[in-house]
């Protein structure tokens, strides 16, 4: 998401630090408002605010700096900030990786579905069109119907969400057997 320039203030001091934290802070705050989105798609739950599906305490970037920031970064603080930009990278590798996944899930079953061993299961190819050898019009129709059937807009948009939201529990649940849970 791109914020107008002109509504964020930088700081007063001249010094590069400050700058450069507070563009990062509005970076990462752009990043996570991105995932959190995408996230929520995937899994059928979109927030109403920057939670990560998988918060138990509803607690995001800003809200973990804030009390950081109030009360010191305590050893506690710390681990729960680190775990939450885990947990932020997985959904992110999740959110990129998923419709791609979705997509290869997709051709996958129209290419199972094309197969001659799936196009005869309906029915056996009549004796006539196998002794003419004109079977592969035979093929080719059922391949034609079979398509028709597969590739409504309205269906395929469904069964891609359907195999996204799978393959996204299933990309997140990968990531949390990793050692930092970051897919490289």
């Amino acid at each position: 998401m791109h914020r107008d320039e002109s509504t964020q203030s930088a700081p007063d001091d001249p010094s590069a630090l400050p700058y450069y934290v507070h563009k990062t802070f509005h970076f990462i705050r752009d990043i996570e408002v991105v995932v959190t989105r995408l996230a929520g798609e995937l899994t059928g739950e979109p927030p109403a605010q920057t939670i990560l599906p998988d918060s138990v305490d509803a607690r995001n970037f800003k809200r973990i700096l804030a009390e950081m920031l109030d009360k010191g970064a305590t050893e506690e603080l710390r681990a729960e900030f680190d775990e939450y930009f885990l947990r932020l990278m997985r959904w992110y590798w999740v959110s990129y990786d998923t419709y791609l996944q979705a997509a290869n899930g997709v051709i996958q079953e129209v290419a199972q579905g094309l197969r001659p061993s799936a196009l005869r299961r309906k029915a056996p190819v009549p004796w006539y069109l196998r002794w003419t050898k004109l079977d592969d019009l035979e093929y080719w129709r059922r391949s034609q119907e079979f398509l028709d059937e597969r590739l409504v807009p309205g269906e395929l948009e469904d069964r891609l969400v359907e195999i996204a939201q799978k393959k996204a529990m299933d990309l997140f649940r990968e990531g949390e057997s990793g050692d930092d849970g970051v897919r490289r």
